[in-house]
């Protein structure tokens, strides 16, 4: 009946701004979307981006949320959070304040306490 009908009207792809060429049965048209060279996803990193499915690599490589690996203690954060995670991180690299040694923070106290003994 009706349904049929409509399932099989043809219509252009519907991606905003960009239409690509696509003209095909409204029946096929979710197909089409899952690979549209101009479906708009957002980004799996939560920053609020949206772009083109073909700026998915170049935007996911320059993210300011994209997670990465602390080059210390290997903890996976945020890299606009990196900063911040240094300044509590237990692996961070300090000098001693008497004895000029380089130790991760954690190491820090057992030298502190030794240097002022």
């Amino acid at each position: 009946g009706c349904y049929k009908e409509i399932q099989s009207l043809s219509i252009d792809c519907p991606t905003k701004p960009l239409p690509c060429s696509w003209r095909g049965p409204l029946i096929n048209v979710e197909d089409h979307l899952q690979e549209c060279p101009n479906r708009r996803l957002a980004c799996g990193f939560g920053c609020g981006a949206q772009f083109l499915i073909s700026e998915k690599e170049t935007h996911e490589n320059g993210c300011h949320k994209r997670l990465t690996n602390c080059r210390y203690c290997d903890t996976s954060i945020p890299y606009d959070s990196l900063e911040d995670h240094y300044i509590s991180c237990r692996e961070y690299p300090v000098s001693c304040t008497y004895c000029k040694k380089n130790f991760s923070r954690r190491q820090e106290v057992s030298c502190y306490k030794h240097c002022t003994v």
